[in-house]
């Protein structure tokens, strides 16, 4: 989706300086448009997309602005000038790691990440990093409207295709972090806490190639 977004175009869908079709987003995610349209009646009906326009003529997509936003804006969410960016060549690569209903998940998050430490929180504008309220996954699920077993399912997928990490804290507390390299709010992206994030997923993942290897060779 995010290769049709353009800056300051209050998040439409486009495709050469014009709204994208159907066929366009059909063309694009490689799928047929019978089950293109499915996709995004789905996203319609979850909030994540918008549809406008009132004739098959002048119909509009845009992403909802409390997933995405692209352009210039003055005090964004909360006057705190904070917005999401998930990172187009990143995700596009990794996308073919998850499903549907794991990108659905992923997107129901993002405005629960917090601004700079990335943690699930229920205040992600809180600027006291004592007092974050991390989310676990019953907490998260009622805040996303999901059920609990679902959630849990989908993020175990999510943590695998390194777009989560889950890590255990004081009192064997758990939390989650998202990837600095796929979604951010800081203005600078390579900041210390990103630094060290984007280690955590490092290290993972050789953890976790070193397990497919074993797997492939039956010695784990």
């Amino acid at each position: 989706m995010l290769h049709f977004m353009q800056l300051n175009k209050d998040g439409i869908l486009l495709k050469s300086g014009k709204p994208a079709t159907i066929s366009d987003i059909a063309d694009r995610l490689g799928k047929k448009e019978r089950r293109t349209k499915e996709i995004i009646g789905k996203l319609v009906d979850l909030g994540l997309i918008n549809k406008g326009g009132n004739n098959t003529r002048n119909t509009t997509y845009s992403i909802s602005e409390d997933y995405f936003i692209m352009g210039g804006f003055e005090g964004g969410r909360d006057g705190k000038g904070m917005f999401s960016r998930l990172y187009q060549l990143q995700s596009r690569g990794q996308l073919k790691n998850i499903t549907l209903e794991d990108a659905d998940i992923l997107l129901r998050i993002l405005p629960y990440f917090h601004f700079q430490k990335y943690y699930l929180c229920s205040n992600p504008y809180e600027m006291d990093a004592d007092e974050i309220h991390h989310l676990n996954e019953t907490a998260l699920a009622e805040l996303i409207g999901v059920h609990r077993n679902t959630l849990i399912n989908r993020m175990k997928c999510l943590v695998r295709a390194g777009y989560i990490f889950k890590g255990v804290g004081i009192g064997n507390a758990y939390f989650f972090q998202v990837n600095p390299d796929i979604m951010t709010r800081e203005v600078d992206p390579d900041s210390p806490d990103a630094r060290v994030l984007r280690q955590h997923f490092a290290e993972l993942a050789k953890i976790d190639e070193k397990e497919q290897m074993l797997k492939e060779l039956n010695l784990n």
